[in-house]
């Protein structure tokens, strides 16, 4: 009856150990497949973390740039406000004798065309450059008689 119960005994110890190296193998696999997610959610972590500072890096030379054109605004604004307080003190006499120069310096050029017409022009040997260049230079003259006109 002892042996019985010894081999009983043994057999219970067996299932026992069986049972519970198949829980410790279970746990095992549990752990393995745990620590493979976290090193998974690790990994995608610093992606995200990179990706991250590289936006955060952009944004902080959009800020910079965006500080740079507001900068430059503000100057091109003081500028403006400047020479609109020039702008106001320009009385019409100053304006009309600054006209004056410009049409001198229109007639000045459109005399120079007219004897560039007159005597270089005709030295073109080839007929079609002559003709073009001739064109160039009447079409010339009337923009510049034109803006004269304009000046006046």
């Amino acid at each position: 009856h002892s042996q019985a119960l010894d081999l009983t005994k043994k057999e219970i110890e067996k299932d026992v150990r069986q049972h519970y190296e198949q829980k410790i193998d279970e746990l095992k696999q549990q752990m393995r497949d745990t620590r493979e997610s976290l090193l998974k959610e690790a990994e995608d972590t610093r992606e995200e973390q990179e990706k991250l500072k590289k936006r955060y890096a952009n944004l902080q030379d959009e800020l910079a740039t965006g500080k740079k054109i507001s900068k430059d605004l503000k100057q091109q604004i003081g500028d403006f406000r400047r020479q609109i307080e020039q702008l106001k003190n320009f009385k019409p006499d100053v304006i009309a004798r600054e006209l004056k120069a410009v049409e001198t310096s229109l007639n000045d050029v459109k005399r120079e065309m007219q004897s560039f017409m007159a005597s270089s022009a005709k030295k073109i040997m080839n007929l079609a450059d002559r003709t073009v260049v001739s064109s160039l230079v009447k079409e010339s003259m009337t923009k510049l008689t034109d803006c004269r006109v304009q000046v006046k």
